[in-house]
C-alpha cells in the first residue's frame, strides 16, 4: 500500500531528496547508495539540496570528502535522472497516489492493482473486471459475483479437488444429476436454467444457453441498451446466481429444499430489494411469467419483508392498488389472497393469522 504513494514536487519543503519516493518511482538512495553513504545532506529535504539563480533551480551537493573520479561519474549519471525535475516557487509539495491518473487514493485503484499482481491476464482481460463493480447490489453480493465469473466459488466439484470432500460427493445438489461445477451450478442445472428462463420472459428475449457463465454476464452487459435498462439487466444476473447460491446452501446446511417457483419468487424480491423501481410494475411482470411462483411470492415477500413485502404480494395479485395499504386492511386482503390462490377456508393462512406456512 505504501508503495503507492508518492511525492509531486512542488519548492521542495517537504520531500526528503534521499530518502523519499519522489523521481521515478523509488527513493534515490536506493538507486545511488554510494552517494548517499558519503553525503552531508542526508536528511535534508531537496531546497537545501540546492538554490534559486534568478528562475533557475541548480543543484548543490555537499560531500564529506573529495569524490574518486568513479564517484563523480555517479554524481553525473544522479544529474541526468534529475533532469526532468522542475521545481516551483510557489507550489507546496503533495503526497499523491501514483496508481491513479489524477493522483487520488481510491479503493477501485487499489484493487486494480491487487487483480494485475495476484491473477492471470485472462482473468484481468475479462470485461467484467470494471463492470462488475457498479453498485447496483450490495458489495457483498457483487464479491460473490465476481467469484463466480472467475471460478473461486467453493462448489462441491472444486472442494473435492482441493481435497475438502470425497470425490464421491460432487453432485449438484439442485437437480442430483450432474458435478456441482461453477458452469453447471448457475447455468446449465435445468433447476437454474428454469429460472434464467423466467427472467428471459420478464426482458422479452429469447436465447440460445450460453457455454460459461462469463459469456452470459458478458452478453448481457454488452447490449446495446440505454443506462436504465443495463441495470436491470444487471440486477437481474446478481439476483439469480444469488438466490441459486443461497439454495444450494439451504438444501445442504439446513435440509431445506424449494421448488422452482419459490426460487423464482426469491429472485424476485431480491431484486426489488436491490432496485429503486416501482416493485409492484416490476413483480407484476414476473408474476405473469410465472404463474405457478404466486404462492412463493406471497410467502417469501410476508416472511421476508413484512408489512411492506405484503403489500407488494396484493399489489402483483391485483388485490390492492399500488396507493399505500392500512395495516387494518392486511388481514382482509390477505384472507382475499388466500381464497384466489385456493387455501381452505377454515386455515389460519385464509383467516389471514398465518401466512409462513
Amino acid at each position: 500500500m505504501v508503495s503507492g504513494l508518492a511525492m509531486e514536487v512542488g519548492n521542495g519543503s517537504r520531500t526528503l531528496f534521499w530518502k523519499d519516493n519522489w523521481v521515478q518511482g523509488i527513493p534515490l538512495k536506493a538507486n545511488f547508495p554510494r552517494l548517499f553513504s558519503i553525503s552531508n545532506q542526508q536528511g535534508d529535504v531537496i531546497r537545501y539540496c540546492g538554490f534559486w539563480d534568478d528562475l533557475e533551480w541548480i543543484w548543490n551537493f555537499h560531500w564529506r570528502r573529495e569524490l574518486f573520479q568513479w564517484e563523480m561519474d555517479l554524481v553525473h549519471h544522479l544529474h541526468d535522472r534529475l533532469r526532468p525535475v522542475r521545481l516551483s516557487m510557489d507550489r507546496d509539495d503533495a503526497i499523491v497516489w501514483k496508481f491513479d491518473k489524477k493522483g487520488v487514493f481510491s479503493t477501485s485503484s487499489v484493487l486494480q492493482v491487487i487483480q494485475s499482481e495476484t491473477l492471470t491476464g485472462e482473468i484481468t482481460s475479462y470485461s467484467f473486471t470494471s463492470a462488475i463493480w457498479s453498485s447496483v447490489v450490495p458489495s457483498r453480493v457483487e464479491l460473490f459475483g465476481w467469484f463466480v465469473l472467475v471460478g473461486r466459488v467453493n462448489t462441491k466439484e472444486r472442494l473435492s479437488r482441493l481435497g475438502v470432500i470425497p470425490s464421491t460427493d460432487n453432485a449438484c445438489v439442485l437437480c442430483k444429476k450432474e458435478i456441482e461445477c461453477v458452469q453447471h451450478l448457475f447455468l446449465l442445472c435445468e433447476v437454474t436454467w428454469q429460472v434464467w428462463c423466467t427472467w428471459l420472459k420478464f426482458f422479452r428475449t429469447d436465447w440460445a444457453v450460453p457455454g460459461t457463465i462469463k459469456w452470459l454476464f458478458e452478453s448481457w452487459t454488452g447490449m446495446d441498451t440505454g443506462k436504465q435498462e443495463q441495470r436491470k439487466w444487471l440486477t437481474g444476473f446478481f439476483a439469480v446466481i444469488w438466490n441459486i447460491w443461497w439454495e444450494r446452501n439451504d438444501r445442504i446446511f439446513n435440509n431445506k429444499e424449494a421448488d422452482v417457483a419459490e426460487i423464482q419468487s426469491r429472485t424476485v424480491l431480491s431484486y426489488q430489494e436491490w432496485t429503486s423501481s416501482d416493485p409492484a410494475l416490476q413483480n407484476n411482470k414476473l408474476a405473469r411469467c410465472s404463474s405457478n411462483s404466486t404462492r412463493g411470492l406471497c410467502n417469501t415477500a410476508t416472511t421476508r419483508l413484512g408489512e411492506s413485502g405484503a403489500k407488494t404480494v396484493a399489489v402483483a395479485l391485483g388485490l390492492a392498488s399500488d396507493g399505500e395499504v392500512r395495516r387494518t386492511d392486511l388481514r382482509r386482503w390477505r384472507r382475499e389472497a388466500a381464497a384466489a390462490l385456493g387455501w381452505p377456508a377454515g386455515s389460519a393462512a385464509a383467516r389471514g393469522e398465518d401466512w409462513r406456512r
